[in-house]
Formats: structure tokens, sequence, C-alpha cells
């Protein structure tokens, strides 16, 4: 007598390891081969479908040739100034200046005589939309309006 089952008993172990291999292999290629058209399929958020919203900025106007030296051509540069969350030594917010270029569309060609000088520059608001990524956005302008700065008032 054998101590060994009779069903089974010439099976070898690693047969069966094989066995799942092979399947888990083939579930994965079968997952795989359904998932990839389905991340293929555009969904709607990520098409640039949907127009960007105006905004509106406000700053000092100036040509980006004649007073900034940035460009070579005139264009029109708006510098914002910005506030951040650091402080310096005293406790007072650092601000930080950012120069955006206006894209020389009708609305930038028809203000630009009133900044095309040296070291002329113009409180302004213009209203617009930006175009480009990170650090070469530049502002399509739709509008752009003189800003009459307010006078402290010296009542006392």
């Amino acid at each position: 007598m054998s101590a060994l089952p009779e069903s089974g008993a010439n099976r070898n172990p690693i047969e069966g390891v094989y066995k799942m291999k092979k399947t888990c292999s083939v579930l994965f290629a079968l997952s795989l081969a359904l998932a990839l058209p389905l991340s293929a399929v555009e969904t709607p958020a990520a098409t640039d479908a949907t127009p960007k919203k105006e905004r509106n900025f406000r700053g000092e106007l100036s040509c980006a040739k004649c007073t900034l030296k940035k460009a070579e051509s005139c264009q029109a540069a708006l510098t914002i100034k910005r506030k951040t969350k650091n402080t310096d030594d005293e406790g007072n917010p650092i601000i930080r200046t950012v120069v955006r270029m206006l894209k020389n569309n009708q609305a930038a060609k028809d203000f630009h005589g009133n900044i095309c000088a040296p070291n002329k520059k113009v409180a302004v608001k213009v209203t617009g939309v930006l175009e480009g990524e990170k650090k070469n956005r530049i502002i399509v302008a739709s509008k752009i309006a003189k800003v009459v700065k307010k006078k402290a008032n010296t009542d006392s």
C-alpha cells in the first residue's frame, strides 16, 4: 500500500503554478486591451471648446520697445503689481511686479499712440483673456480704458 492518495498522486505542483501564471497574464492582457480604447475617448472637459472667461487687469501700460526695452518692435506691455503672502523684515507684504505683453490686436493698436514714447506709463484697466502657458502668457485685450488714480484726502 502506498501512502499517497490515488487521485492526483502523479501531479507535479509546479504545473499548477504555471497554469495560474498563464491565466493571470491572459486576464491582464484582456483588461489592458479593454482599458486602452476607453482612455482614448476625449471627455468634454479635456477639449478647448469652452471659451476662456474675460478678466480685468489693472496696472500701468507702456511700450515694450520704447520704455521697457523688452521687444524688437513696438508692442503694449502691462505692468501689474501684486502683493505676495510673504513679508519683509518689518512685516510689510512683499510686492511682486509682473509684466504681461498684450497681443497686437486692434484694441492694443488703437491705444498704442498714448504710450509710445520713452518713459511714458499710463494707468489702465484692460479687459481681456489670457492666452498661452505659464511665463509665456499674453493678454488678448478686448477693451483698454484709462484709470484716474484717486487723490488722497488732505482735509483735516
